[in-house]
């Protein structure tokens, strides 16, 4: 006579196979739960130190360059800034190169608005107070932020409501050098 079901060493081969890919999953997911940081300073626009458990980290945002602050709208980038993301958690996501020449972390940083997760990087080009950094166009959003720029333009946001910057803040470093 045939049983009906599963037979006990089936069963226990499903059960310890649903229980290896269970635990396969749980791991996966904690491995790739992004880390999250606390803003503890903002330098400038782009340019921020993070805690990482004890220790603190330089970040600088990929992909984009803000005015300097001793130049027009640093202090408004610089305060745009701080406004969402100091004292806050944020996570940091790396792209290439991962350090610059002054040993600061590049990368895009995102901050928790509204219940959803934004890119700093792109709303300061969104809102007028960054340009694309072109000298690394390798960047993964690289197009996102030429977007954001084209965006910013057509609304006239921030230094675009005079047309835009009367100095790019890379020409405003290399004048400050001489």
């Amino acid at each position: 006579m045939r049983t009906r079901g599963w037979s006990a060493p089936c069963l226990a081969i499903l059960l310890h196979l649903v229980c290896c890919l269970t635990l396969l999953w749980a791991c996966t997911a904690r491995a790739s739960a992004p880390t999250l940081y606390e803003c503890v300073k903002v330098i400038d626009g782009d340019s921020i130190i993070v805690r990482a458990e004890e220790l603190h980290a330089p970040v600088r945002l990929l992909g984009i360059d803000c005015p300097e602050m001793n130049q027009e709208w640093g202090k408004a980038a610089r305060e745009f800034v701080a406004a969402r993301i100091l004292g806050k958690q944020v996570r940091l996501d790396f792209d290439h190169p991962r350090q610059d020449d002054y040993d600061r972390n590049l990368c895009y940083l995102w901050y928790e608005a509204d219940g959803a997760w934004t890119c700093l990087n792109i709303e300061l080009v969104r809102a007028g107070l960054a340009v694309p950094y072109r000298k690394r166009s390798s960047t993964r959003l690289q197009q996102d932020i030429l977007r954001a720029q084209q965006e910013a333009q057509n609304a006239q946001n921030g230094f675009w409501t005079q047309g835009g910057l009367k100095l790019h803040p890379r020409e405003h470093r290399r004048q400050r050098r001489n």
